[in-house]
């Protein structure tokens, strides 16, 4: 009659379930074992120690055999691989004489069971003579090996790792006679290919260019094992080939050093696979990255959209597509690759950004705009994309919802200085100089330096000069200014707003001396070649002013302002006829001229 093991486990009998699993030990008997160990396992830590101590007391192997027999099954065949993670607990289901059995296990009670199969295995490998059974040997000590592999997820990570590897290097080097020959060799290809996974996840925690240079040489020899003329061996030397290019590419790139040549040998690698497998959708995309990543931009595109062909749900792969074509400058094909990731993840803040810049660079304003307004969608609260909002509004000449994103993003970020000046800016495009010039000094208490709000500044105060007549605010836009060119000598805008400001107040000489430097700084910039032109005729140096507007002729034939300057200075010349052709020419270009 079989034991009660409900009635064991509901009196926490450790000692009956013990004998039970020593009684109990082949065929549909294994159940029982099952269920005995369930039941220790659930009894707690303490239930376990007892059962170590009859597996070292067992000298014959016999319980060791069956127990690690049990505990493989449970651990190995099924957990290993079809296992239901929550929170809590792991659902293990291992097939029976009769049907399958669910264990909820958590995990820490796996990690007991892990560690009472690595007893069970060592002590039965003590009594096992490789010699007379090469092949029980093998076989167990496989077995062991993935034990130490699944321990290293709970304690002595590199530990378990370096024994696993200890274990399968065995097993590739012993071989298993209980195989076919042909078995036998792919068997240990196997082996050697999974000695390379374990020393690459080691190469994560020391050793790292070491460890994965032995991954590569576990990857070469596991190579030897196979032969491509048995179509059961090609998917195996795909997936190690795969695993090779990997290991290079890391290789390669171990403090940023991007070593080409090692890069090089992981395409070699990916192309290996893709010759035995050319769908393969990982050496496609792998091959298309390391192109990338070497600067081949052409062969990059053309693994990539191969790799989408076969995989167009693979959103990393339209956006590495994306980046590339930007690097070409091909905008258009970088918005359709950037456009078909957002399809797939509408809600990545990075590639609505990336096409939100490639439509600015091309100008398509109301596309910068439904790309910002993702942007919002995505993150309301960010400070920047509502600034972006503004300013996109601004260049479509739509100020009044420009203000209002531009006031929401000072809201959302009152220290957004850059908001804070394109709220000014829209001010200004209404006239209202007065707070154009508040909104500024509120962005340069945050950032004193900052050359837009400091060029707007001047602008707005320039402006309530020239309307009201007083000199204070040209003398207050001098002073912003002078520090504005401080801090960029090269700001034509400012060089010009500056001249205007000595204009302001009288100081007609340093006013000629700045339209001099923005004429220098851009000499096809009509705007500075005006200034300086009427900055000549204050000084009643005529023929300099005269020589602006000829310059300004040069570089537009059709202005109609040059045509018409010049006829003024000419008559004053006396060259009458002269200026008569320059003033009928302005007229012919501009008949309201002189309005």
């Amino acid at each position: 009659m079989p034991p009660n093991i409900e009635e064991l486990k509901k009196n926490r009998d450790v000692n009956g379930l013990i004998s039970t699993i020593k009684n109990h030990k082949t065929g549909a008997e294994e159940l029982i074992v099952f269920n005995a160990i369930e039941a220790l396992i659930k009894i707690g830590k303490n239930a376990l120690n007892p059962l170590i101590q009859a597996l070292d007391k067992d000298n014959e192997g016999k319980i060791n055999f069956y127990l690690g027999e049990a505990i493989s099954t449970i651990l190995i065949n099924y957990l290993l691989f079809d296992y239901v993670q929550s929170p809590s607990s792991l659902l293990v289901e291992f097939p029976n004489p009769m049907g399958y059995i669910k264990i909820p296990i958590t995990s820490r009670e796996k990690q007991e069971l892990i560690l009472v199969g690595l007893v069970a295995h060592n002590k039965y490998l003590e009594i096992l003579d490789p010699h007379e059974l090469p092949g029980f040997y093998e076989f167990w000590t496989f077995r062991l090996g993935i034990l130490h592999q699944m321990l290293a997820d709970y304690q002595d990570k590199i530990e378990n790792l370096k024994l696993a590897i200890k274990c399968f290097e065995t097993c590739a080097r012993v071989g298993n006679p209980m195989f076919k020959a042909e078995k036998i060799e792919e068997r240990k290809s196997r082996i050697l290919m999974e000695v390379s996974v374990i020393y690459f996840d080691l190469s994560q925690l020391e050793d790292k260019i070491k460890n994965i240079e032995k991954a590569i040489e576990a990857s070469k020899k596991s190579l030897e094992h196979l032969d491509l003329n048995k179509t059961h061996h090609i998917e195996q030397y795909v997936q190690i080939q795969l695993n090779l290019g990997h290991y290079y590419w890391q290789l390669a790139n171990i403090g940023n050093l991007q070593d080409t040549t090692l890069i090089n040998h992981a395409i070699n690698a990916n192309e290996n696979a893709l010759e035995h497998n050319p769908n393969s959708k990982m050496a496609l995309y792998n091959i298309g990255v390391m192109h990338t990543q070497i600067g081949n931009l052409d062969e990059a595109i053309y693994f990539l959209e191969k790799h989408l062909d076969n995989m167009p749900q693979n959103k990393n792969g339209w956006l590495l597509l994306g980046s590339v074509y930007a690097k070409k400058l091909d905008y258009h094909k970088a918005i359709y690759a950037y456009e078909k990731f957002t399809e797939l993840d509408p809600d990545s803040e990075k590639v609505w950004g990336f096409l939100r810049d490639l439509w600015r660079e091309l100008g398509t304003w109301p596309k910068v705009l439904e790309c910002i307004k993702n942007l919002v969608r995505i993150n309301p609260k960010n400070s920047d994309n509502w600034n972006d909002m503004g300013l996109t509004f601004s260049k479509m000449n739509q100020i009044e919802e420009s203000m209002r994103a531009y006031r929401k993003a000072v809201q959302m970020d009152p220290k957004n200085y850059r908001a804070w000046v394109g709220l000014a800016y829209c001010h200004g495009e209404r006239l209202e100089y007065e707070k154009d010039v508040e909104c500024c000094e509120k962005a340069l208490k945050i950032a004193p330096n900052y050359v837009k709000a400091l060029y707007n500044i001047g602008l707005a105060k320039i402006k309530i000069g020239s309307l009201t007549g007083d000199i204070e605010f040209f003398k207050s836009a001098n002073f912003y200014c002078k520090k504005l060119i401080q801090i960029d000598p090269r700001h034509v805008d400012g060089w010009l707003n500056f001249g205007v400001s000595y204009g302001g107040i009288n100081d007609l000489q340093n006013a000629n001396k700045c339209f001099q430097k923005a004429v220098e700084l851009d000499h096809q910039r009509i705007e500075s070649w005006f200034n300086l032109g009427l900055s000549y005729e204050q000084l009643e140096n005529l023929q300099q002013a005269l020589r602006c507007y000829d310059e300004i002729l040069k570089i537009d034939p059709f202005s109609a302002g040059a045509w018409y300057d010049k006829s003024i200075i000419l008559k004053r010349f006396g060259k009458i006829d002269e200026a008569n052709y320059c003033y009928l020419r302005a007229l012919e270009l501009d008949p309201h001229i002189e309005d």
